[in-house]
């Protein structure tokens, strides 16, 4: 009895058979991928450095190539099959794998290409709406930090205010009318603020500054007074114009010496007080009572 060699044993053996091919197509793709790999970077004058982990995914895109060849040889002729016992058809295998591995690289880069593409304009697409969404928060940010601003402002606009009245002194009376002068361009439609502001240059003997900064309110919020459905802008209204009439009232009492002027007076006042109780009827009886009315009801008895 004749004993087999080692070579005789394992060829004869298909599972050995099996695992030996396995072994050959996965090194020859391997090589293949790597040597490609280091062919796309030979113009690299640092191409020796190329990362190791370049190297390695290479290689495996080589492996997954030969084994799309060993796949392709199969479905044409078998050829695997039939060369199991054959070392020419082994070389060839061999290198129909290198050259598979080699080749891989660059057919799944073309593969890959469409859906690089999509990839990397899904990735801008998604850059540019976080800059966006950034954009939008940093303005929000902005904007309520304008807002909070403004709120502490109006607050000690007001506070000065409240102060002036209660000490009725000339330094703290010019200081709040400052305060509110320098926030009432951004609170236009804000019945209180103007209506301090007024009862200020009141409090300064300033009446024609007073009437000057009510009209200017109303104007402010005329548009919303005749498009509105609300009664809100028209109390604010109502409320300016009863103010108007009163200092109107006032300034008639102080010029009661220049008829003239003091007649002008009188009918400002008494356009006013009719336009505020157009506006809001309710006014008609608090003009009866009114002390700031005492000098235009003692003329019009």
């Amino acid at each position: 009895m004749v004993e087999k060699t080692i070579f005789e044993t394992i060829t004869t053996d298909p599972i050995s058979m099996f695992f030996i091919y396995l072994a050959f197509i996965c090194l020859s793709g391997f090589v293949g991928g790597v040597a490609r790999c280091l062919h796309q970077n030979k113009d690299n004058s640092d191409y020796k450095k190329t990362p190791i982990t370049k190297i390695v995914i290479n290689g495996f895109i080589g492996v997954a190539g030969a084994f799309g060849i060993v796949f392709l040889s199969l479905s044409v002729n078998q050829i695997i099959l039939n060369a199991c016992f054959d070392i020419k058809g082994m070389m060839f295998i061999v290198s129909s794998c290198v050259i598979a591995g080699f080749m891989s690289t660059k057919f799944f880069s073309k593969l890959s290409k469409p859906f690089e593409e999509q990839i990397a304009d899904m990735k801008e697409s998604v850059n540019e709406n976080i800059e966006e969404v950034q954009e939008k928060m940093q303005k929000q940010q902005k904007e309520v930090l304008a807002a909070s601003q403004k709120a502490i402002k109006y607050s000690e606009a007001l506070s000065l205010a409240e102060t002036a009245f209660d000490r009725k002194k000339k330094p703290e009376i010019e200081n709040a009318i400052n305060a509110i002068n320098n926030i009432k361009d951004c609170f236009k439609d804000d019945r209180t603020l103007h209506i301090y502001l007024g009862r200020l240059y009141r409090l300064d003997d300033d009446l024609k500054n007073a009437i000057r900064s009510l009209r200017s309110f109303i104007s402010n919020i005329e548009n919303e007074i005749d498009s509105t459905s609300t009664t809100v802008y028209k109390t604010h209204a109502a409320a300016a114009y009863f103010n108007i009439a009163c200092y109107h009232s006032l300034l008639a009492e102080k010029t009661k010496h220049h008829a003239l002027e003091m007649d002008r007076m009188l009918k400002e006042a008494h356009v006013a007080l009719l336009a505020s109780i157009k506006l809001y009827p309710e006014y008609e009886k608090t003009a009866e009572t009114d002390p700031d009315l005492d000098f235009y009801r003692k003329i019009n008895k």
